[in-house]
């Protein structure tokens, strides 16, 4: 069951510890995609690759990722979740997926920036 499996994903705190690999990076997209609104993060999620969403993921809290599952088409998901478990980053979050996030939130930042600029968000 597809829903089962994302609500599972979708539960727990931020995986970086303060002051951890990617901390700062990782916990302002967190707060961002938390607080923007739902057309912000469809908008975002419009600029993103799947491939910069999956690296993200793992390192966000439950609630993130959430709001990013839930705005998204039920395919879109299937599809980053299944990214998300070919890293083997379903269950375990280590150094090097916390590398990859870290890199992926540096990318989304730069992207929010740039939207926020335009217009097209707000935060």
């Amino acid at each position: 069951d597809k829903y089962k499996d994302i609500e599972e994903y979708c539960s727990g705190e931020i995986r970086v510890s303060e002051g951890g690999i990617g901390y700062i990076e990782i916990s302002a997209v967190d707060s961002l995609f938390r607080t923007i609104s739902d057309r912000g993060v469809q908008r975002l999620l419009r600029e993103i690759t799947n491939g910069d969403l999956a690296k993200l993921m793992p390192g966000l809290s439950g609630e993130a990722r959430k709001r990013i599952f839930d705005n998204m088409s039920s395919r879109l998901a299937r599809m980053v979740l299944d990214d998300i478990r070919y890293m083997g980053a379903y269950d375990e979050v280590t150094d090097w997926i916390l590398e990859l996030s870290k890199e992926a939130a540096n990318v989304i930042l730069k992207i929010a920036l740039k939207l926020r600029e335009q217009g097209d968000i707000v935060f």
